[in-house]
């Protein structure tokens, strides 16, 4: 959340990778809010209105902020408020140089190439449940029906969660690789995503951990971010960060 809390540019950031991951983390805050009701079987009546209050506070402060801030970080909309008006003011500001020839950069993705791969990794949820396809099995009781979400959000969810955070993970990848250069994220949180994967699958040696019979499974979508985490790793190892000099340049 600090990496884009403190965005002032979009150079070599993927515009459009950006925003397909902001849309999945909104759909993600808006479902999050739909199980709690579901579970807590809430009603929109004058005597839960703590509840609800509790739980949209919550979901605006966990959820959607981090989107927000992506959107607002690859937008370029500033906000400012005067005396005179309560409500703030809106401006785009305009890109610099350099931000135009990362867009350009980016734009070599083509809206085609995502539209496909997300369409088609849509397509793979809706037929094959890949979530439920372990490449380590579990050793914990198969969940039944009474156990997944039941309302139309959370099955919206399961379908294009994956498919938008992928497709946008991607795009930000690619433009790495055109760039040479390592954006959408600190290093240090790659380093970290490193570790807490190296933890997770410490759990499937019994050498290390013994007999493990709480054992979750690891699923297909799991190797494939695991894929895309690798080829993060190496682009954060091989390639620049963004300098504060890329970011200030412009020949306007």
């Amino acid at each position: 959340m600090g990496y884009w809390y403190t965005r002032t540019s979009t150079v070599f950031i993927s515009i459009s990778g950006t925003v397909l991951i902001a849309f999945s983390g909104i759909i993600s805050a808006f479902t999050h809010i739909a199980n709690s009701v579901e579970t807590d079987k809430l009603e929109v009546s004058t005597s839960h209105w703590a509840q609800w209050l509790w739980l949209i506070v919550w979901a605006v402060a966990s959820r959607f902020y981090l989107p927000w801030l992506m959107l607002q970080a690859v937008t370029r909309l500033e906000f400012s408020r005067t005396d005179v008006n309560f409500f703030p003011n809106i401006r785009r500001v305009s890109p610099t140089h350099m931000e135009r020839s990362s867009q350009r950069l980016d734009s070599r993705t083509g809206w085609v190439f995502q539209a496909s791969m997300c369409a088609s990794l849509i397509a793979i949820y809706y037929l094959l449940t890949p979530d439920e396809y372990h490449v380590l099995s579990a050793k914990l009781p198969k969940p039944s029906l009474d156990d997944y979400p039941t309302n139309l959000v959370a099955r919206f969810y399961g379908l294009v969660y994956f498919p938008l955070k992928f497709t946008g993970r991607v795009s930000q990848l690619l433009l790495n690789q055109r760039s040479k250069t390592f954006t959408g994220g600190y290093k240090i949180a790659v380093a970290v995503r490193f570790i807490l994967l190296v933890l997770a699958l410490i759990v499937y040696s019994p050498a290390v951990v013994g007999r493990f019979d709480a054992r979750p499974g690891f699923s297909a979508p799991q190797v494939v971010d695991m894929i895309a985490l690798a080829v993060m790793i190496y682009q954060a190892v091989s390639f620049p960060k963004v300098t504060p000099k890329m970011e200030d340049e412009d020949s306007e």
